[in-house]
Parts: structure tokens; sequence; C-alpha cells
């Protein structure tokens, strides 16, 4: 399916099946994609600003300088992505409640997973032995100062419980300490 450069944008595309549809160039701005089957699609350059992508599937999608800006990502399948330069903005992991945000489509999936979890994200992993193994890096010093006061009394607590009843959400230290991009 040929639709370079098309102007979809605000299009209701729910349930499409887009697979290995060229849409390079192509204006997906709030459209909505719930549901849709974009696998093996190439959305070069693509803008899908504001997209809602509610349990699209993406598989091996080539997303190569696409806008990702504020796209509604929760419930996607995402695996194998070409997102070299794709711009990824305030992807928005949740559906209804407190919105979270995080500015990595294929991290996306883990957030949410640790987020709406408890059993994973306190009684199975480690958050911060996990993510070395990823290689998403030990937590540095300026993360950990997300979770730890610096003076070492209740204020860094203080403003921990703030952040956290900002967006309704409890995170566990680790996860604010690796994924400090979750809470804008």
């Amino acid at each position: 399916m040929e639709l370079w450069g098309a102007n979809l944008s605000r299009a209701r595309l729910t349930g499409a099946n887009l697979r290995g549809a060229d849409l390079i160039h192509a204006n997906l701005s709030s459209a909505v994609l719930s549901w849709a089957n974009l696998s093996s699609a190439v959305l070069i350059k693509a803008i899908l600003i504001e997209a809602k992508l509610y349990g699209a599937t993406l598989v091996e999608t080539d997303l190569t300088d696409a806008d990702l800006t504020g796209c509604h990502v929760y419930g996607i399948s995402a695996w194998n992505l070409d997102l070299e330069r794709t711009k990824q903005q305030n992807l928005v992991i949740t559906a209804g409640g407190p919105t979270v945000t995080v500015d990595n489509i294929e991290v996306a999936q883990f957030i949410y997973l640790l987020l709406g979890n408890e059993k994973i994200r306190d009684d199975v992993v480690d958050v911060r032995r996990f993510a070395e193994q990823l290689r998403l890096g030990a937590p540095t010093r300026s993360r950990l100062s997300l979770c730890r006061p610096a003076d070492g009394g209740a204020g860094g607590q203080d403003r921990q419980a703030r952040r956290s009843e900002v967006h309704g959400v409890s995170f566990p230290p680790g996860l604010l300490a690796i994924a400090d991009e979750v809470i804008e």
C-alpha cells in the first residue's frame, strides 16, 4: 500500500491493516491508529504528533526521522523498531488516571510493566541490578539524588513524595534512579 506523503491528520484508522505500507512523509498527526497493524510499515519522516496508537502493533516498523511527540502508546506491541533520529518526547504510556510520559518508545512497555504490576515491581525485579544487566547503566549520583536527600535528612524524602503525588503514582526508588525521564 503506497501512501507516500499522504495527509491523514486526524484520520480514524482504528484496526487498519497497514502492514508493509509506505507512509514516507505521511502526516498522521492526531490520527487514531488504535489496534492498527503497522508491522513492517515504512514511516520515514512521518509526522505522528499526538497520534493515538493504543494497542497498535509495530513490529520491524521503520520510524527513521519520524516525529512521535506526544503519541499515546499505551498497550502497543513494539519490537525491533528502526528509530534512528526519531523524535520521541512525552510519549503517554497510561490510559486514564495519572498521565505518565517517557521519551523512548522501546522503554515505554518496560516502564509501564513496572508501574502497573506491583508483584514484578516490588518482589521480583531488583531494578538497579536489572538496569545494569540491560546496559541501561548503573544509577549515577545525579539520578540517585532524585531519590535521596542531599543532606541525608527528610528533605529528599519530601521531594520524592511530592514528585510521586504530582502524578498520583508511587514510584520505587530504583525506578526513579534509572528512569528519571518518567516523571518530567
